[in-house]
């Protein structure tokens, strides 16, 4: 067999969480051979369900799928490795430099949200293997990705993997340098401390606060980012703005904030969950509706 890449890939994704197991799902899905690794604590029957359900779309007893229990076994041969792991830099720069070790010519990519590639890239033989490949959450929802290269990533390593994950069918986006939390946890997290301030200040509540951004902002930014949304609004109104708010903004450094470490009740917390996935399958209901009509037009003479 044979996939639009040339060949069939050998895969070694370490780690099988949420995110391990939708990447690992992506990849079988494409007809690449794949090997997952998870920690002691997780069953090799409990990790390979986990990647079958990530998958739910009817194909994965198709899937060239293993589980390898050390990381060694899972990366011998390997022609990409996957690193998947919990934001412990030591922890990530252990798996990694084993990984290589074992598959000295392997594509590394590390999942990373916040750690930069080049500090993680520090704990190897040859930093230049290894990219970031972010992809954002919830897995299957969105096509988009952030692929960024450390201070010392080769840039054919950086074409590789921009060739196998369009391949996947995923949009990467090549960044221009490394930074911490990349591109999308930073614009996150600079929303999420601005949320935070404004309900511990009193000026709206939570569940305000959040619908003004999924019906507010989101849709907007839906049809032009923030930089084209102020270009479009007109630079010199924007500038203005930003003169009178900027002052005014959250300078806090840590999320002490009751709003996100309070413990909601049960009733509460379902709620949530299903206002989100109403909304998630409205997103994906859009996407699918958009990829139809684009392949039409493809179709049309």
């Amino acid at each position: 067999m044979t996939t639009s890449v040339g060949r069939v890939l050998r895969v070694a994704v370490l780690g099988a969480g949420r995110m391990g197991a939708a990447v690992a799902a992506q990849y079988g899905r494409a007809g690449h051979s794949v090997v997952i690794t998870t920690s002691a604590k997780t069953s090799a029957e409990h990790a390979l369900a986990r990647v079958r359900d990530a998958g739910a779309d009817g194909t994965a007893g198709q899937w060239h799928l293993r589980w390898a229990a050390k990381t060694e076994e899972a990366c011998q041969d390997a022609d990409v490795v996957i690193e998947s792991l919990p934001e412990d830099l030591e922890f990530k720069r252990e798996q990694l430099a084993r990984a290589q070790r074992a598959a000295p010519d392997a594509l590394l990519g590390t999942n990373t949200s916040s750690l930069t590639v080049s500090d993680i890239a520090r704990g190897l033989a040859d930093p230049a293997m290894l990219a970031g490949t972010h992809h954002l959450n919830p897995p299957g929802l969105f096509r988009v990705m952030e692929l960024v290269p450390g201070e010392r990533t080769s840039p054919v390593v950086l074409d590789r993997f921009a060739e196998i994950l369009a391949d996947l069918g995923l949009n990467p986006v090549r960044l221009r340098r490394d930074a911490p939390g990349f591109v999308v946890n930073r614009l996150q997290f600079a929303l999420l401390r601005e949320a935070a301030e404004l309900v511990d200040s009193g000026v709206a509540a939570p569940e305000d606060v959040d619908r003004l951004v999924a019906e507010g902002l989101a849709p907007r930014w839906t049809a032009a980012g923030p930089l084209a949304t102020a270009l479009l609004g007109g630079g010199e109104l924007f500038d203005a703005l930003a003169e009178q708010l900027y002052p005014t903004l959250s300078r806090r450094d840590t999320l002490e904030s009751s709003v996100v470490k309070q413990q909601p009740d049960t009733d509460t917390v379902e709620r949530m969950r299903r206002t989100r996935q109403e909304r998630l399958d409205r997103v994906m209901r859009t996407a699918s509706t958009g990829e139809s009509g684009r392949s039409r037009e493809r179709e049309r003479p």
